[in-house]
C-alpha cells in the first residue's frame, strides 16, 4: 500500500472562517419559505415543484446561542499549565485505495440537499429502485466475506507509518473519539447542543437540549504497549452488546449502498457456495497531530463533491423505537418514519436524536478522516425509509454553535488527551497494557481518569457474556450494599486515579459557565492533570469511586447496578 502526504500545516495559523458560510436565523428567510415552514399541512407541500428530483428541506441555520454565562471570582491558575498549540501541527496521508462509491442513483442525495425518501409521502412512488426497500437479517448474508474490522494494536500498516513518523501513540476514530467527547463536557461544561434550527414543535414542548445521559456515560479505552508505540484500543467490556443487530445491519447496508444488485446477492447465504468476487479493500486516511497517529477508515467517496473534500462516512441509523429498546427490535418493525417534520415518525425527530446523542462522534471522526460529512440511511432494522447527507460544517454548527469553536474544540480535545496520555504512561511506564476510564463530574465539570494495569492481556476481543434483559426489583438496600462490597472486594490490582481540571478564560474573564468561542475572541485555557493518591483521600474513596465509575458505564458484566 502507497502512503501520501498530502499536507502539514501548523493548528495555530488556520484561519477559522475559511469555508464557512453566513448563518441565517427563520426570521430572515423569505415570506414564501416562512410558509412553507409554518403552515404546511403535509410533508408534500415542503418541496419543490419537481417531484422525484429534489429533497425535503425542513430546517434552516439559526444563530447559536450558548453565552458564557457565569464568570469564575475565586478561582486561580496557580499551579496550573497554559496550553501552547504553536507546535501542535497536523500531517495527513491518504492510501491509494480508491474507497466505493454510490449504488441506484443514490449520488443525487449528495446533489441535491434534504431527505429523500426511498418513497414519496403520500404517493408511495418509489424515489429509488424498489429493491433497496428490504433489510437483509444478518442470518441472510455471509457475514464473514465482509471486510473485517483492524483493531488498532493489529494493524501493521498504522504501526509501520507511526514509526516513520515517529508518533508515541496510535489509535482510530473508533478508539479515540469517546474519550475526545469526555474531554469536551470538562472543557466545555456541558455546553448544551443546538436546536433552533428544528420547526416550532421542537422549540414549544421544552425538549431537552442536553447531550444523551447514553452519550455522557463513562467510557474506557486500552494502552497496549509494543516496540516504542502505544496503541489506543477500545474496551469492548464484558457485557454482551445489546445492540449488535444494529453493528452487523450496518455492515450490511453500507454494502447493500455500495454495490450493485447482482453482485450483493453472491453474498446471500443462499446463495452460499457461489464464487464471491473478494471484499473491497478497505480504505483509510491517516492523521498525525501531535504525538499521534490516528486511522480514519473513509467508507464512501463522490465526485459530485468536488476536489478538496470528495470523501465521506456512511451511516445507517435505525428509527427511534428501535434504539430505545433494541435488544427487542423485532417487536418495532412496525415503527415507520412516514413524514418529514414532527415529534414522532419523523426525519425531524431522527435528526433530533442524532444531535444529542450522535453528532460529537461524528464531527470527530470527520474531522480526523477530513470528511465532507455523513451519509445516513434511516431504518427499521426490517426496511429502509430514505436518505440523507449532511455536510460536516451543519454538524459543527449543531454542536458547537460555529465552526470556529468546533476547529478550537478538536484541537483543544487531541492536545488534552496527549496530556493525559503522557501523564499516565509515564506514571505506569513499565506496564504492557493499561486500561483507562474517563468520567466527567458534571458538577465540578473535573474529568476523572482510573487506570489500572492488565495482566496477562489477551488483546482486543469482543464481549462474550450474556445479556442481562431482567432487574432483580425485589433485591433490599442491604442486598444491593452487601454486591456492591463484593464488587469492590472483586478489585485485585492498584487503581490509579488521575484529575483533570480545565480553566478557560476568554477575553480577560474566568469564565465558569458553558464555554463557547468566536473568531473575535482572545482565549487562554489552562489545565492540570494531577494524581489523587492515598495521601489526598483514603484508597478506599478511590476503590468507591473506581467501582462506581464501571458500574455507570454500564460495560462490565461482573460490575452491573
Amino acid at each position: 500500500m502507497i502512503l501520501r502526504c498530502i499536507n502539514t500545516l501548523s493548528l495555530k495559523h488556520v484561519h477559522p472562517l475559511k469555508g464557512c458560510y453566513v448563518i441565517r436565523h427563520y426570521s430572515t428567510l423569505t415570506n414564501h419559505a416562512s410558509k412553507l415552514i409554518l403552515n404546511s399541512k403535509n410533508n408534500e407541500q415542503i418541496h419543490t415543484n419537481k417531484e422525484h428530483s429534489f429533497g425535503y428541506v425542513y430546517r434552516f441555520p439559526s444563530p447559536a446561542t450558548s453565552p458564557n454565562d457565569l464568570i469564575a471570582k475565586n478561582d486561580s491558575v496557580v499551579g496550573m499549565k497554559l496550553m501552547d498549540l504553536s507546535q501542535f501541527t497536523e500531517t495527513r496521508f491518504t492510501s491509494d485505495v480508491l474507497p466505493p462509491t454510490l449504488s441506484y442513483g443514490l449520488d443525487r442525495v449528495i446533489k441535491e440537499k434534504g431527505v429523500h425518501p426511498l418513497q414519496s409521502f403520500e404517493r408511495k412512488a418509489f424515489n429509488f429502485p424498489p429493491s433497496l426497500k428490504k433489510v437483509h437479517q444478518p442470518s441472510e448474508v455471509q457475514l464473514e466475506k465482509l471486510p473485517q474490522f483492524i483493531t488498532t494494536s493489529r494493524d501493521p500498516i498504522l504501526h509501520n507509518l507511526a514509526k516513520q513518523q515517529q508518533a508515541i501513540y496510535k489509535g482510530s476514530t473508533s478508539s479515540t473519539t469517546g474519550a475526545l467527547s469526555q474531554i469536551y463536557y470538562a472543557f466545555s461544561h456541558y455546553k448544551p447542543v443546538q436546536i433552533n434550527m428544528l420547526t416550532s414543535k421542537f422549540q414549544t414542548t421544552h425538549l431537552s437540549a442536553h447531550f444523551t445521559p447514553a452519550s455522557v456515560k463513562p467510557i474506557s479505552l486500552f494502552l497496549r504497549y509494543n516496540d516504542g508505540i502505544y496503541s489506543i484500543d477500545s474496551d469492548q467490556g464484558t457485557n454482551a452488546r445489546g445492540n449488535q443487530i444494529l453493528l452487523d445491519l450496518g455492515k450490511t447496508l453500507e454494502k447493500v449502498l455500495t454495490t450493485e444488485t447482482d453482485q450483493f446477492e453472491k453474498l446471500l447465504t443462499k446463495n452460499k457456495g457461489n464464487h464471491v468476487e473478494a471484499a473491497h479493500q478497505d480504505s483509510y486516511v491517516y492523521l498525525k497531530l501531535g504525538k499521534s497517529l490516528l486511522r480514519s477508515q473513509i467508507d464512501c467517496h463522490s465526485p459530485f463533491l468536488g476536489e478538496e473534500k470528495n470523501t465521506f462516512d456512511l451511516k445507517t441509523r435505525a428509527a427511534s423505537a428501535v434504539r430505545i429498546d433494541v435488544r427487542n427490535y423485532q417487536r418495532h418493525t412496525n415503527y415507520r418514519i412516514n413524514k418529514l417534520i414532527g415529534l414522532e415518525q419523523s426525519y425531524e425527530k431522527e435528526y433530533y436524536d442524532m444531535i444529542r446523542s450522535s453528532f460529537l462522534k461524528y464531527y470527530f471522526q470527520t474531522r480526523i478522516g477530513n470528511m465532507a460529512g455523513i451519509f445516513v440511511a434511516y431504518h427499521n432494522t426490517s426496511e429502509l425509509f430514505g436518505f440523507e447527507f449532511i455536510t460536516t460544517d451543519e454538524i459543527a454548527e449543531t454542536v458547537f454553535g460555529t465552526t470556529y469553536f468546533a476547529e478550537e474544540s478538536f484541537k483543544i480535545t487531541n492536545y488534552l488527551l496527549q496530556v493525559i496520555l503522557d501523564g499516565v504512561t509515564q506514571r505506569l511506564g513499565n506496564s504492557k497494557t493499561i486500561r483507562l476510564t474517563f468520567a466527567t463530574d458534571k458538577s465540578s465539570h473535573a474529568l476523572n481518569i482510573f487506570a489500572i494495569q492488565v495482566e496477562n492481556d489477551s488483546g482486543w476481543a469482543e464481549p462474550t457474556a450474556s445479556i442481562t434483559t431482567t432487574t432483580n426489583f425485589s433485591e433490599t438496600n442491604k442486598q444491593r450494599l452487601e454486591r456492591y462490597r463484593k464488587q469492590i472486594e472483586s478489585v485485585n490490582t492498584p487503581v490509579y486515579w488521575f484529575q483533570l481540571n480545565i480553566l478557560t478564560i476568554i477575553n480577560g474573564i474566568k469564565v465558569r459557565g458553558h464555554v463557547s468561542l468566536t473568531p473575535d475572541d482572545s482565549y487562554q485555557l489552562y489545565y492540570k492533570l494531577h494524581e489523587i493518591t492515598a495521601k489526598d483521600r483514603p484508597y478506599s474513596d478511590i476503590l468507591n469511586n473506581y467501582v462506581d465509575t464501571l458500574r455507570l458505564s454500564k460495560l462490565y458484566n461482573e460490575f452491573d447496578e
